[in-house]
């Protein structure tokens, strides 16, 4: 029975050996399993455009962006790869205090509806300038990106991207000679959408981090409240002084051109 079972594994040897030889470090399981070339599996290293090979051998990223902070922003992003050379981009931030640099800007280029425009009510400049900020809302951007090499997060890219926020604001209780009169809350609702280019540099000893350097240009549509000069007459006919009323209307205003310069820390996985 032992001679029997070695001449078996004999034979199995044999007919092995005669089988056609496969490449050095790959076998069947390798062809039949190999995630296809879009799978969140895919660990192999991209080819770019030019049809040389990438660094990047992973599909997401998750990132910091320190520039933020100037604006009184903390936000971060998560980017992930959709197809060659395109990449869906999210952000999520908070406000954590006054905007000075978006509040003068937005004093000196803008346009559209003020109802305050024409008369003595408070005007978005007047507003901005005696206001600090009081709260917001989640601060959301959305952007699609395209990489000009093909490969997701190398290089030079293309994005179109749409941000929101909602910022409430404490109003002075007096401004210039007039006093406010009523509840002293406004908010700022924007919605932007930019165009623009960035640049990414990988980093790290297994090319895990990076670096992105972005600018956008564009537009933003801001609607805030609108606050009346109002005068009343005393019991005796007499005008009293006038005061400022927050109203139940809004002003409406185009930023143009809207700047989004920054840069973000990533990680990929």
């Amino acid at each position: 029975m032992k001679n029997a079972f070695i001449f078996f594994l004999l034979l199995i040897s044999l007919l092995c050996s005669g089988q056609d030889k496969q490449e050095p470090g790959s076998n069947d399981l390798d062809s039949n399993f190999t995630p296809i070339s879009n799978s969140i599996f895919n660990r192999s290293h991209k080819k770019g455009a030019d049809g040389s090979f990438s660094n990047v051998t992973f599909k997401n990223v998750v990132k910091f962006c320190p520039s933020a902070l100037a604006w009184k922003k903390v936000l971060f992003f998560y980017e992930r790869e959709l197809s060659r050379g395109f990449s869906l981009n999210v952000g999520v931030g908070m406000s954590f205090g006054d905007d000075v640099f978006q509040k003068k800007y937005f004093g000196w280029n803008t346009y559209g509806v003020d109802l305050a425009e024409y008369t003595l009510d408070l005007t978005t400049s007047e507003l901005l300038e005696n206001c600090n900020y009081l709260k917001s809302t989640p601060y959301f951007y959305a952007g699609l990106r395209y990489y000009v090499n093909s490969t997701a997060f190398e290089g030079w890219y293309a994005e179109f991207a749409t941000r929101y926020q909602r910022v409430e604001y404490r109003v002075d209780n007096t401004i210039g000679s007039i006093d406010l009169e009523g509840p002293n809350s406004a908010f700022f609702e924007t919605y932007a959408a930019t165009f623009g280019w960035g640049y990414t540099v990988l980093t790290g000893s297994k090319k895990r981090f990076g670096h992105d350097f972005y600018a956008n240009f564009g537009f933003k549509y801001i609607e805030h409240t609108h606050f009346a000069v109002v005068q009343h007459w005393d019991s005796r006919g007499f005008w009293l002084p006038m005061t400022y009323v927050k109203t139940n209307s809004e002003d409406t205003r185009i930023l143009f051109p809207a700047i989004n310069i920054g840069y973000c820390f990533w990680f990929g996985f």
